[in-house]
């Protein structure tokens, strides 16, 4: 994950959800939430690059809705 995400069990309740992707539906918190999240595999390749829409997500009206952009390293 880049610097402006933290994992699901961080402090704090999950305020995003990414969309689209092997991480479809993961929940996590936040810091930025205008910009773009790179999210890996313990850091081998490939790294996905999600967008936020600034949109609710549908399932989880709470949070911020991420949609998979495309993928790094394949």
């Amino acid at each position: 994950m880049d610097d402006h995400s933290r994992p699901q069990g961080s402090p704090g309740p999950p305020n995003a959800v990414l969309r689209g992707g092997p991480f479809d539906g993961k929940t996590l918190v936040v810091d930025e939430l205008l910009l773009p999240l790179a999210i890996g595999d313990g850091g081998r390749s490939p790294h996905f690059v999600y967008r936020p829409t600034g949109e609710p997500d549908e399932e989880y009206p709470t949070l911020m809705r991420y949609e998979l952009d495309h993928a790094e390293g394949t």
